[in-house]
């Protein structure tokens, strides 16, 4: 009795690609990107997005700045408990 493995191929739908379709692409808008890799075609990721594949969540800097004001908050209140 022989073994045969079968592989198939599925193209993956619109705005997903890689193993099972699982990841979603962050593409600028109206851009697609690689099926398998997740490579913006135009080579440049949504607003909010970066790295490989445009897989990586970046924050607006208002955000970054709201996180950092919240968090010396919660020092500063720590260290009147302290006291």
């Amino acid at each position: 009795m022989h073994r045969l493995d079968v592989v198939c191929c599925v193209v993956c739908p619109e705005l997903t690609f890689g193993l099972n379709c699982s990841l979603k692409c962050h593409c600028e808008p109206d851009t697609a990107c690689n099926k398998v890799n997740g490579l913006c075609l135009s080579g440049a990721c949504a607003y909010g997005w970066t790295g490989p594949g445009c897989q990586t969540r970046t924050f607006p800097i208002a955000y970054q700045l709201l996180l950092l004001s919240c968090t010396n908050i919660i020092i500063e209140r720590l260290q009147l408990n302290v006291n």
